[in-house]
């Protein structure tokens, strides 16, 4: 009785542990990176101005630089939850109103506008970037999705020993032992 009380309340313990550092530290530091990367693809668009290739007040260059802000401002608020009830509200919106715009089409209008083909594709690219940072972030920054990504690996990695295959197991072991072996030139015998 005694083993299964430290037992439960270790795992406990261990649960909250993984929660407090979760949302003390980790959480924060992935921000601070996602937010550090979104100013680096902001001042890809500082530099198209700087450079004279795009006007400070022409629409696209506003309507980008818009964007790219409120992704950095509101970065803290993105999370799987909103992500997902935000994709069900739009899909909501759309079959409820046949001309619902979204915003995104009238940047990429205003972009698309822009008669230098170098400029449009540098104002794409750096929309490109954010939509792909998003989701990433999104993903990593969600307690759910670490955690099955952690146990997913350690199931992976231990699954020849579950599954009780000596063969396999040994067979597993040896292809991660010499993996780097055929790129350091070396040959076993």
């Amino acid at each position: 009785m005694t083993s299964a009380i430290f037992y439960m309340s270790s795992v406990v313990f261990s649960v909250i542990g993984i929660f407090v550092l979760w949302q003390l530290g980790l959480k924060k530091l992935m921000l601070d990176n996602f937010r550090d990367s979104l100013f680096v693809t902001r001042d890809r668009l500082y530099l198209l101005a700087q450079a004279e290739k795009i006007q400070c007040d022409s629409a696209a260059y506003r309507s980008v630089e818009l964007f790219v802000n409120r992704t950095i401002r509101y970065a803290h608020r993105f999370t799987f939850l909103s992500f997902a009830l935000s994709t069900w509200h739009l899909a909501q919106k759309r079959e409820e109103v046949e001309s619902y715009d979204l915003h995104s089409r009238a940047m990429m209008s205003d972009v698309e506008a822009i008669e230098d083909r170098a400029v449009r594709d540098e104002l794409k690219g750096i929309i490109a970037d954010v939509t792909v940072q998003l989701p990433r972030y999104i993903a990593m920054s969600s307690l759910m999705f670490m955690l099955s990504s952690v146990i997913y690996v350690v199931f992976r990695s231990v699954s020849p020993l579950i599954a009780k295959s000596k063969e396999k197991a040994v067979e597993s072991f040896e292809v991660e032992a010499y993996r780097d072996a055929k790129f350091d030139g070396y040959v076993s015998a």
